[in-house]
């Protein structure tokens, strides 16, 4: 799923759509961009956390961010 040096959204990098591409790192820090939404978002933490796919802060900022963009 590795696509010029980002990731499409996949199993590993479960992003808000298909169209979504990013990349995450170290300690639940990651950045995607959604062409649909048009909009980015990136997110790090000053904690490093063995558990980075289930970072809960991250997850709760995305759907946040989701919830704003889907209000009329």
């Amino acid at each position: 799923r590795f696509h010029l040096g980002w990731m499409k959204s996949c199993d590993l990098l479960n992003l808000p759509n298909p169209q979504c591409y990013g990349m995450m790192g170290a300690s639940a820090a990651d950045g995607f961009a959604d062409p649909v939404a048009r909009v980015g978002f990136g997110y790090t933490t000053n904690k490093m956390s063995l558990d980075s796919f289930n970072e809960p802060r991250r997850w709760a900022l995305v759907d946040a961010l989701y919830d704003c963009l889907n209000k009329d």
